[in-house]
């Protein structure tokens, strides 16, 4: 828009035909500023500001020039773009000012030499078309490398100064600390202290990311990592010593707030109360046990394509509402059918309670009466929005639960009902307004620890959440 005949068109083989006057001009388009607006459909436009220099010496514009002269304009497009392909332009060209800049004498200068920006645009040229692409291990920021493919799997080449110069922030926040349990830190060193005495006794440790997601912020990124941990202690392991022998295998959900190169604060949740279970478990498998129990985990199955961002949490799309503040929350008028508003009939939960795919919508409904049993009350406290593959979408939602349990809870016998508190990261798939799949740590550990002891549950002990 505009087309050279006014009809719709002139399609891909038509506007390549059309290029050969402006290559004879020497045209040369450089790229200033882009915005990108997610539209319906997976659908996406974007808007181009851009200048073009040439020079014509021939019929152009009206004119007829003797001589060859020089060009300079500003142009603004707009693409709509889909699956990869631009589907429509709107484009102006500013060719007013071309014809003024031919007839004068003086050199061309864009916009007669004022500045084109007063302030940097936050999506450049350089990386309009990378956040097209999901991100893998090999492409994620430097310093997430450094943690995920040396610190984690325990390779010699990580090291406390590497943690403080390449990875962490001099402040960096984790939550929750388990260093200093309850404060807020622990700072660099701190941290990578934690790392290598969390993998010292675990020599065939295997820390795998299985997906990245990216998401810009006002300040900096959030990343999304979804990995797995196995291994076989040989020495004393969270807790559980002398060794067992046996091994174990489980997910890991992290939120990483990445400023200047480096983790500036991270939320994390790993399976570690399943993690203990597998390690103590005199009837289970010899070796390291399949993950969830055997249960496929369709990992990175739908692909970011695009940058996600952050989302107020009472713009999170219907569906999550339902999950949370009416299934959850066990609202008056929640039902089995009202369950599947909310949730394909065939939803699958990693984990789920089989190691079978499912349990569907209906199974969830039925699961849930020993939560509102314990009078679980759920509190959202950020949503992550991530556009991926064919129209669907991922959402990270950080919350956390109270509640009071007096039965047989996480293998403990409560002879008195008693109080917890606790944290969850869930990795939801949105298809077609209802939650397809989803992905769920809760921070089990922490509530085993709160029922053991006398004092009242705080939420990581104490400290603030601070998102």
């Amino acid at each position: 828009h505009p087309s050279p005949d006014g009809k719709d068109g002139p399609g891909a083989v038509g506007w390549f035909n059309s290029l050969t006057p402006l290559w004879g001009m020497n045209a040369k388009f450089q790229s200033h500023a882009v915005l990108q607006v997610p539209c319906a459909d997976g659908m996406e436009k974007y808007i181009h500001l851009g200048s073009c220099t040439g020079a014509t010496d021939g019929k152009f514009l009206g004119l007829n020039l003797a001589a060859p002269k020089p060009f300079h304009f500003f142009a603004i497009d707009m693409h709509l773009v889909q699956n990869g392909k631009i589907k429509e332009s709107w484009h102006i060209e500013d060719f007013a000012s071309v014809v003024e800049q031919l007839k004068a004498d003086a050199a061309p200068q864009l916009h007669n030499g004022q500045p084109l920006f007063q302030e940097p645009s936050a999506l450049t040229p350089g990386n309009m078309l990378q956040d097209q692409a999901a991100l893998t291990p090999d492409t994620m920021p430097p310093c997430l490398k450094v943690l995920y493919l040396e610190g984690f799997p325990g390779k010699k080449s990580f090291t406390v100064e590497r943690a403080v110069k390449e990875v962490y922030h001099e402040g960096y926040v984790s939550h929750a600390n388990v260093f200093e349990p309850g404060k807020v830190g622990p700072g660099a060193e701190n941290m990578g202290k934690t790392v290598l005495a969390f993998v010292g006794n675990v020599p065939d440790m295997n820390w795998t990311v299985q997906e990245v997601l990216h998401c810009k912020m006002p300040v900096g990124d959030k990343y999304v990592l979804v990995s797995t941990a196995s291994g076989t202690p040989n020495g004393p392991f969270l807790g559980v010593a002398p060794p067992t022998g046996k091994g174990f295998n489980f997910m890991a959900i992290d939120v990483h707030s990445v400023i200047d190169g480096k983790i500036k604060e991270s939320w994390h949740i790993e399976e570690l109360l399943t993690c203990i279970g597998q390690l103590t478990d005199k009837d289970g498998p010899a070796g390291i046990p399949p993950l969830h129990k055997g249960q496929a985990p369709h990992f990175g199955d739908a692909k970011q394509v695009k940058a996600g961002s952050e989302i107020p949490v009472e713009a999170m799309p219907e569906c999550l509402k339902t999950f949370y503040y009416k299934g959850l929350n066990h609202d008056k008028d929640f039902t089995a059918e009202v369950a599947k508003t909310a949730l394909h009939e065939n939803w699958i939960s990693h984990p789920s309670p089989d190691g079978k795919d499912g349990p569907g919508a209906v199974g969830w409904f039925n699961s849930l009466t020993p939560l509102w049993g314990m009078n679980a009350k759920f509190q959202s406290h950020a949503v992550l929005q991530v556009p991926c593959a064919d129209g669907m979408e991922k959402y990270i939602h950080l919350g956390s639960c109270t509640g009071a349990t007096d039965g047989k809870f996480l293998g403990l016998n409560l002879a008195a009902p008693k109080p917890f508190h606790f944290f969850a990261i869930d990795m939801h798939l949105v298809q077609n307004g209802k939650i397809k799949e989803s992905w769920h740590i809760e921070d089990f550990a922490s509530v085993v620890e709160q029922l053991k002891a006398d004092a009242a549950p705080q939420l990581h002990n104490g400290q603030p959440l601070s998102w």
